[in-house]
């Protein structure tokens, strides 16, 4: 599929109701709860859960494709602003590389604290690979971070 295709798709699955998620890795089956890295100081960034976006590309897009330059060294990613406005993303020892997005069901999802979260395992609907290109096709988005060359 297309870059601006998927992201066609994606809105299109948003407006249906469905939310998404972002990985590096390509998980077969439910996606299952897992203990987040407790970097917010919210109750709803530190649960053990799955955690999604019912209204934004940006965020799932970005959770997808951030990836470590040297992983024997550490690492940081992060992104602040407004998830519907404009989204400032940055890092240390990091770049973009191809990920995944899941669509999913929101019936097990719930607002904790400003995060969407399922403490249940959710199957997807689907899962589509994704580019670093895609990062420059989305608006309001200050990439602090390159985008490799070969994929401008």
């Amino acid at each position: 599929m297309e870059d601006e295709n998927i992201l066609e798709y994606l809105r299109g699955r948003l407006l249906q109701g469905n939310c998404l998620h972002g990985s590096q890795q390509r998980i077969e089956g439910m996606l299952e709860p897992r203990q987040a890295r407790c970097e917010t100081g919210r109750l709803g960034g530190c649960q053990k859960a799955v955690y999604a976006s019912p209204n934004c590309i940006r965020v799932p897009l970005l959770m997808a494709m951030f990836s470590p330059i040297d992983s024997s060294r550490g690492y940081r990613s992060s992104y602040s602003g407004d998830p519907l406005g404009t989204l400032v993303v940055s890092g240390e020892n990091v770049t973009f590389q191809p990920g995944f997005v899941y669509v999913l069901p929101t019936e097990t999802f719930t607002w904790v604290d400003g995060e969407y979260i399922s403490y249940q395992p959710v199957f997807p609907c689907s899962v589509l690979q994704v580019t670093p290109r895609l990062l420059l096709l989305l608006p309001n988005l200050d990439l602090r971070i390159p985008v490799p060359a070969m994929y401008r």
